[in-house]
Parts: C-alpha cells; sequence; structure tokens
C-alpha cells in the first residue's frame, strides 16, 4: 500500500506537545492526526483513533505536507447569513414592542408570521427569538 509519508523536520514528540497545548480543539485533532501519522499510524487507523473519515484525514495529511503547521488552522467560515437585515429587525422591534391588532400580546409565532405576511420572509420561532434576544428583547413563548 502506497502511504504518503509526512514532510516535516518536526520529532513526534514536538507534534504531540504542540497538540496537547493548541487551544483550538479542531486545530489540535488536526495536529493529534499528524503525530499518530508521524509515530507510523495509517491514515485508516488514525480515522478510527479519532473518529473522523479516512479521507478528513488524508486532506490533513496533504494540508500538513503543502503547508506545514499553519494549513491545520482551523478557519471560521461565518456560518450561514441572517435571514432578516437589520432594518427588518427594528421592525420587528417596533412590532414586538407595539400593541397586537387582536388584543393579544404577541407571541414567537404570531410575529413570525407577522414578518411572512408583511416582508414574505419565513422565518422560524428561534430565528426571531435570536434577532430579539440580540436587540435587548425578550419576548413571551406560545403557551
Amino acid at each position: 500500500m502506497n502511504l504518503t509519508p509526512l514532510r516535516t523536520k518536526l520529532k513526534p514528540s514536538g507534534l504531540k506537545k504542540r497538540y496537547l497545548n493548541e487551544r483550538n480543539k479542531r486545530t489540535a485533532q488536526r495536529i493529534q492526526a499528524i503525530y499518530l501519522r508521524a509515530i507510523g499510524k495509517t491514515p485508516v487507523e488514525i480515522a478510527r483513533i479519532l473518529v473522523r473519515n479516512v479521507n478528513t484525514i488524508r486532506r490533513w495529511i496533504k494540508q500538513f505536507n503543502d503547508e506545514g503547521l499553519a494549513g491545520l488552522e482551523y478557519k471560521h467560515t461565518g456560518g450561514k447569513r441572517r435571514k432578516l437585515t437589520a432594518e427588518i429587525e427594528q421592525e420587528l422591534l417596533r412590532l414586538a414592542d407595539s400593541p397586537n391588532p387582536e388584543g393579544r400580546r404577541w407571541t414567537l409565532r404570531l410575529l413570525s408570521d407577522e414578518l411572512r405576511r408583511r416582508y414574505g420572509i419565513k422565518s422560524s420561532e428561534s430565528q426571531v427569538w435570536q434577532s430579539l434576544k440580540r436587540l435587548g428583547k425578550k419576548p413571551h413563548r406560545r403557551r
């Protein structure tokens, strides 16, 4: 079987020290994978130990060989964009502070339904909650 060798001048003990002292757990796991490869484990064995897909392990080895330890650093991608713009969030806050036309208090479900009616935006109760929480308002939950 053709295993890609590690191209490094780092000793396994140095790699172990690096992953044990790494603050970011995702980066630490990537360095640990390289350490395990440096002590002779195969990508399949490493995948079993770290409970990862073997192709992920191979990708980390390639990144390490191409870019060194810097190639293993976890980079946060930022996640999904919010559905509600800042303007719509402000309107949501005004809406939550206003009296409900039906005489009831606003619930997350009612606010979500109103956003759909006014702007055509489908937002879950959780998304409405997060927006209001970010703006410093805690609405009532439906009972």
